[in-house]
Protein backbone atom coordinates (compact mmCIF):
# COMPACT_ATOMS: atom_id res chain seq x y z
CA UNK A 1 0.00 0.00 0.00
CA UNK A 2 1.36 3.41 -0.43
CA UNK A 3 2.30 5.74 1.82
CA UNK A 4 -1.15 8.19 3.62
CA UNK A 5 -0.99 11.27 5.13
CA UNK A 6 -1.79 10.40 9.05
CA UNK A 7 -5.14 11.51 9.83
CA UNK A 8 -4.66 13.96 12.81
CA UNK A 9 -7.80 13.43 14.48
CA UNK A 10 -8.35 9.75 15.16
CA UNK A 11 -11.87 8.68 14.13
CA UNK A 12 -14.61 7.60 16.56
CA UNK A 13 -18.27 5.94 16.89
CA UNK A 14 -19.53 9.48 15.61
CA UNK A 15 -17.71 9.94 12.68
CA UNK A 16 -18.97 6.20 11.80
CA UNK A 17 -22.53 6.99 12.00
CA UNK A 18 -21.88 10.47 9.90
CA UNK A 19 -20.84 8.61 7.46
CA UNK A 20 -23.92 5.71 7.25
CA UNK A 21 -26.08 8.76 7.67
CA UNK A 22 -24.59 9.87 4.22
CA UNK A 23 -24.85 6.05 3.06
CA UNK A 24 -28.33 5.65 4.39
CA UNK A 25 -29.23 8.78 2.44
CA UNK A 26 -30.15 11.02 5.88
CA UNK A 27 -29.17 14.37 7.04
CA UNK A 28 -25.65 13.80 8.52
CA UNK A 29 -25.41 16.26 11.03
CA UNK A 30 -29.21 14.86 12.56
CA UNK A 31 -28.89 12.23 15.42
CA UNK A 32 -31.75 10.15 15.43
CA UNK A 33 -32.47 7.76 19.03
CA UNK A 34 -29.42 5.49 20.07
CA UNK A 35 -31.22 2.55 19.99
CA UNK A 36 -32.93 3.46 16.59
CA UNK A 37 -30.01 4.45 14.83
CA UNK A 38 -28.15 1.34 16.47
CA UNK A 39 -31.00 -0.80 14.71
CA UNK A 40 -30.76 0.56 11.37
CA UNK A 41 -26.92 0.32 11.45
CA UNK A 42 -26.73 -3.14 12.06
CA UNK A 43 -29.26 -3.77 9.36
CA UNK A 44 -27.66 -2.06 6.76
CA UNK A 45 -23.82 -3.13 7.80
CA UNK A 46 -24.21 -6.40 9.50
CA UNK A 47 -22.60 -5.32 12.75
CA UNK A 48 -22.55 -2.16 15.24
CA UNK A 49 -20.51 1.07 15.15
CA UNK A 50 -18.03 0.26 17.81
CA UNK A 51 -17.09 -3.20 15.90
CA UNK A 52 -16.89 -1.22 12.46
CA UNK A 53 -14.66 1.44 13.94
CA UNK A 54 -12.64 -1.85 15.36
CA UNK A 55 -12.88 -2.96 12.09
CA UNK A 56 -11.36 0.50 10.55
CA UNK A 57 -8.41 0.88 13.18
CA UNK A 58 -7.52 -3.42 12.21
CA UNK A 59 -7.26 -2.61 8.83
CA UNK A 60 -5.31 1.08 9.68
CA UNK A 61 -2.75 -0.15 12.43
CA UNK A 62 -1.74 -3.87 9.22
CA UNK A 63 -1.67 -0.72 6.38
CA UNK A 64 -4.50 -2.65 4.59
CA UNK A 65 -6.91 0.70 3.80
CA UNK A 66 -6.23 1.59 -0.16
CA UNK A 67 -4.74 4.22 -1.19
CA UNK A 68 -6.99 6.87 -0.95
CA UNK A 69 -9.46 4.50 0.89
CA UNK A 70 -12.27 6.27 2.86
CA UNK A 71 -14.43 4.96 6.26
CA UNK A 72 -17.45 5.81 3.51
CA UNK A 73 -15.96 3.19 1.15
CA UNK A 74 -15.10 0.39 4.08
CA UNK A 75 -19.12 1.31 5.28
CA UNK A 76 -19.93 0.07 1.07
CA UNK A 77 -18.26 -3.07 1.84
CA UNK A 78 -19.63 -3.82 4.87
CA UNK A 79 -23.36 -3.15 2.94
CA UNK A 80 -23.06 -5.02 0.31
CA UNK A 81 -21.68 -8.06 2.58
CA UNK A 82 -24.80 -7.71 4.20
CA UNK A 83 -27.32 -7.03 1.87
CA UNK A 84 -25.06 -8.27 -1.81
CA UNK A 85 -28.02 -6.53 -3.78
CA UNK A 86 -27.45 -6.08 -7.61
CA UNK A 87 -25.04 -3.51 -9.08
CA UNK A 88 -27.63 -0.80 -10.32
CA UNK A 89 -29.30 -1.44 -6.70
CA UNK A 90 -26.17 -0.51 -4.86
CA UNK A 91 -26.02 2.63 -7.06
CA UNK A 92 -29.32 3.72 -6.03
CA UNK A 93 -29.00 3.11 -2.37
CA UNK A 94 -25.45 5.01 -2.31
CA UNK A 95 -25.83 7.24 -5.32
CA UNK A 96 -22.58 6.28 -6.06
CA UNK A 97 -21.55 5.01 -9.83
CA UNK A 98 -21.07 1.23 -10.09
CA UNK A 99 -18.01 1.22 -11.82
CA UNK A 100 -16.76 3.71 -8.86
CA UNK A 101 -18.79 1.20 -6.25
CA UNK A 102 -16.81 -1.94 -7.95
CA UNK A 103 -13.51 -0.42 -7.36
CA UNK A 104 -13.85 0.34 -3.44
CA UNK A 105 -15.45 -2.66 -2.61
CA UNK A 106 -13.29 -4.87 -4.22
CA UNK A 107 -10.16 -3.01 -2.75
CA UNK A 108 -11.96 -3.12 0.71
CA UNK A 109 -13.43 -6.41 0.53
CA UNK A 110 -9.73 -8.24 -0.37
CA UNK A 111 -8.25 -5.94 2.71
CA UNK A 112 -11.08 -7.36 4.94
CA UNK A 113 -10.41 -10.65 4.43
CA UNK A 114 -6.64 -10.74 4.61
CA UNK A 115 -7.36 -9.74 8.60
CA UNK A 116 -9.37 -13.59 8.75
CA UNK A 117 -6.49 -14.87 10.46
CA UNK A 118 -6.51 -12.15 13.36
CA UNK A 119 -10.32 -11.26 13.61
CA UNK A 120 -11.86 -15.68 13.67
CA UNK A 121 -11.16 -17.32 16.44
CA UNK A 122 -11.53 -20.94 15.00
CA UNK A 123 -11.62 -23.03 18.47
CA UNK A 124 -14.83 -20.43 19.22
CA UNK A 125 -16.40 -19.93 16.24
CA UNK A 126 -19.49 -22.35 17.13
CA UNK A 127 -19.74 -21.19 20.73
CA UNK A 128 -21.63 -17.85 20.66
CA UNK A 129 -19.00 -15.43 20.71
Amino acid sequence: MATKRAREIPPTVDDILHYSRIVMLNDPFKEIAPKEEDRHFRALFGCSPDVSLILWYKLLRNDLVPDKGTILHMLWTLMHCKIYPKWTTMKKLTSADPKTLRHWIGLFRDSIALLECSVIRWSKRKKGD
